[in-house]
């Protein structure tokens, strides 16, 4: 849509050029020229922000006025955007600019907020041409954008491999959890190897890094069926390390020490009431399986939960949106009665 605001924009400017010349000068011919070098400038000027911003003039305007200037301010206020010239090379203002950022504040939010200046094509060379070079915190953006296709970055494991081992090596827990999360599975062309990824969760783990102590917990709970997979269940482990990220408030931990609370396992006694509050919590965290999970309480009336058909249909509907098949079958089930 910005685009085509673009495009609407260098028509709208010559139009008015053209128009403004004719009332200036009435001659016709000379508005004619005039606004035919107007419009070639405004498609170049649009050109050169396109591919030193990844925005044309509308775009540019719009992110600098209001859009982009807000959203770093409100997210990451300890982030200063930098100017035209951080891709002029990858030792020069782009690193001094990702050196500048706060590492003790830095966080997964912030690595967004990096990755979106690196929208052109030019930009998103530089950020490789440094994460290349070895610089850990340009690989740690590198590698997300290869994990999860953000800022123009294509999918691709291989690579998100190649960048994550680059941070992960120089000691980042976020990086060792990515590359050990990519390791346990296996796919798009790299090779599964649980052994390594659970000792990558496990280096991470011990730096407090949240997705990691759930990750392992899930393995060592629910997904034991990994070939290769190097340690046995353990429950009680399972339920240390849970509590260890819900206390971090991680919503996904929340749920999974409800069902634990609720079948009396990793070492609980069963305690309904609690686990019932720990659904709770979860899924007004927005996680799709507490919704679930309470949302199965509503449905059928357990504990100190009256049976209510229509906040269950409301929760299923949130766990569903959140990928549960559970949930879908359960809104199936409501429909039909």
């Amino acid at each position: 849509m910005i685009r085509v605001f673009e495009i609407l924009a260098v028509v709208g400017f010559s139009g008015l050029a053209f128009i403004g010349i004719q009332i200036v000068q009435g001659g016709k011919k000379s508005a004619i020229i005039i606004s035919v070098c107007v419009s070639i400038i405004l498609l170049i000027l649009n050109a050169k922000l396109e591919e030193d911003s990844g925005r044309g003039i509308v775009g540019t305007a719009y992110c600098y006025v209001v859009a982009c200037r807000t959203k770093a301010v409100e997210v990451s206020p300890h982030l200063s955007a930098p100017t035209g010239a951080r891709w002029s090379s990858p030792s020069g203002t782009l690193q001094l600019w990702i050196d500048g950022v706060d590492s003790r504040t830095w966080n997964e939010t912030d690595s967004a907020v990096l990755l979106a200046e690196a929208t052109s094509i030019s930009g998103r060379a530089a950020l490789v041409a440094l994460a290349d070079s070895n610089h850990a915190r340009a690989a740690r953006l590198v590698g997300r954008g290869y994990l999860d296709g953000l800022s123009g970055f294509e999918v691709n494991l291989t690579r998100a491999v190649k960048y994550n081992r680059i941070c992960a090596d120089d000691g980042s827990a976020r990086c060792r959890n990515n590359l050990a999360s990519i390791y346990l599975t296996g796919y798009d062309g790299v090779a599964p190897n649980v052994a390594e990824a659970v000792q990558l969760f496990r280096l991470a783990i011990a730096q407090g890094e949240p997705i990691a102590q759930v990750n392992l917990a899930d393995l060592l709970y629910h997904r034991l069926h990994f070939q290769g997979n190097p340690i046995a269940p353990d429950h009680v482990e399972a339920a240390r390390l849970f509590q260890l990220a819900a206390d971090q408030g991680n919503a996904f931990a929340l749920g999974q020490l409800g069902q634990m609370r609720e079948r009396g396992d990793g070492g609980f006694p069963p305690d309904l009431a609690a686990a019932q509050l720990l659904y709770r919590r979860a899924a007004e965290q927005g996680d799709p399986y507490g919704q679930f999970y309470l949302g199965w309480h509503f449905e059928h009336g357990i504990g100190a939960i009256e049976q209510n058909a229509d906040e269950a249909i409301r929760l299923y509907r949130l766990a569903d949106r959140g990928g549960v098949a559970d949930a879908t079958e359960g809104l199936k089930r409501l429909s039909a009665r």
